[in-house]
């Protein structure tokens, strides 16, 4: 059989038992730091409560933590207000927008250039180089294009609102070419179809005369020439672009606005701290409970923390899983009476029974089973010598035939290591709490060394 050591899994049922057996310091803990918190805390309140400055001091604490919550609550219900107000805002927008309801994967654009020309093309100063008139007045035409004053009134033949028609509109930035003598003015006009953009734009158009005579007016003469006009469709990615973002804004109203919520939700008012002798009481009693809590479970974390990191071996599962060891029986040796709550652990753990029960005799007859006839066999382990001694003793009685050599730990005992040379067989005896899985592998790997059978492993519980 390989008894190789393998690595150590988990056993959660192990941890779990590990944990309960520690049960009495459990208690022991949860009641001191119970009755230090509990007392702690009553003797405070007692203070508190004889004391009229400390009363005063409470007071107040109340009455700015109050203040505080009072402000938090407004500040929520005013966000909450404000994020309903943009959905319902964001919401009408994404319904009347003419420009949200456009497909882009299909979308007109009707285009037209308005060349300017003058009389006088001079630079104007300080303007930047190469700025001329002609330059100012096509700024002119673009800023009035989209003024309030002319989107009101091509609205009124479209039944569009203004804001919706300027989403329409794009003037770009004028590009200039070498071969160009003055400046053009680019109007964009986006449609669902042919005919909408080209209503829009001769609307938009209608608007020039009245546009000209006023620039006419206050930067003098000039030409105006339509040139490029005309209708096209497309593929508009950067209005997929503006249509994804229109979207995405109304999702995130929606999420603050239910973010707000669960936070204002969360906020509970500070409660005035009760100073009579009965809420001195229940603080004192709620910090002893808070204590035994946490007692217990600072003795747990710490069995924990001990099981996992622990050499010592637990049970005679844990052998048989983590070498491959075969149990040849488990045997008990206390003799204390114990308490029914270790009963009950034992019956569940299955624990072993005690010499009284026959735990004795059955390893007897386990080893008789395994062993040779007429051997030598060599009990050793680290179990210490009164265990290794009642194993010896029984097993002299129950095998008259083999010469039973009682030794100790194979690394240690001079015994042993001599009986290891001479013997047929090894029966390897360790102890629960006492035994060390390292102790353990390496007087696995002495027998393994010697080439001696191993009969299996009896184990010692507490």
């Amino acid at each position: 059989m390989n008894y190789e050591n393998k690595d150590r899994e988990l056993n959660l049922k192990a941890l779990c038992f590990c944990v309960a057996r520690k049960w009495k310091l459990m208690l022991v803990a949860a009641m001191v730091l119970a009755l230090a918190l509990g007392g702690y805390r009553g003797w405070k309140g007692m203070s508190a409560v004889a004391d009229d400055q400390s009363l005063a001091t409470l007071q107040a604490a109340y009455e700015a933590d109050y203040a505080k919550y009072q402000a938090q609550v407004a500040a929520f219900q005013t966000k909450i207000s404000q994020a309903q107000e943009d959905i319902r805002n964001h919401g009408v927008y994404m319904e009347e927008s003419v420009l949200m309801g456009i497909d882009y994967r299909n979308t007109w654009t009707a285009s037209v250039d308005l060349y300017i020309e003058t009389q006088e093309n001079t630079p104007v100063s300080g303007a930047g180089e190469g700025y001329t008139r002609a330059d100012v007045i096509a700024d002119a035409y673009r800023n009035l294009l989209v003024s309030n004053r002319v989107l009101e009134k091509a609205a009124e033949t479209l039944e569009i609102a203004p804001q919706y028609l300027r989403e329409l509109i794009s003037i770009p930035l004028p590009v200039y070419h070498e071969y160009q003598e003055g400046p053009l003015v680019t109007v964009l006009i986006r449609g669902g179809d042919a005919e909408a953009a080209q209503k829009i734009m001769d609307s938009l158009l209608a608007c020039l005369d009245t546009i000209r005579q006023e620039i006419t007016a206050t930067m003098g003469e000039h030409t105006l020439n339509k040139v490029n006009s005309g209708v096209t469709a497309m593929v508009d990615e950067d209005l997929a672009d503006l249509q994804e973002d229109a979207a995405d804004r109304l999702l995130e109203y929606t999420d603050y606005l239910e973010d707000y919520r669960y936070a204002l939700a969360q906020l509970s008012a500070p409660g005035m701290p009760d100073m009579s002798m009965s809420g001195v009481v229940k603080g004192a009693i709620k910090y002893a409970l808070v204590g035994f809590l946490g007692g217990a479970f600072l003795v747990a974390i710490v069995a924990c923390v001990a099981f996992v990191i622990g050499d010592k071996v637990y049970s005679a599962e844990e052998l048989r899983s983590r070498f491959g060891l075969t149990v040849l029986g488990k045997v008990s040796l206390s003799h204390k009476k114990r308490c029914c709550i270790d009963r009950l652990l034992d019956r569940c753990e299955n624990r072993g029974k005690t010499e009284a029960q026959g735990a004795l005799a059955v390893v007897s007859a386990n080893v008789a089973n395994h062993c040779p006839e007429k051997a030598t066999l060599l009990v050793a382990g680290t179990a210490g010598e009164a265990g290794m001694e009642k194993i010896a003793e029984a097993l002299t009685r129950a095998l008259p035939g083999t010469a039973v050599i009682s030794g100790g730990s194979l690394l240690e005992s001079l015994t042993a290591i001599e009986g290891l040379s001479k013997c047929d067989a090894v029966l390897l005896v360790e102890r629960c709490g006492v035994s060390r899985y390292s102790q353990i592998d390496a007087q696995l790997e002495a027998v393994k060394g010697m080439d001696k059978p191993l009969l299996g492993c009896v184990v010692l519980e507490k």
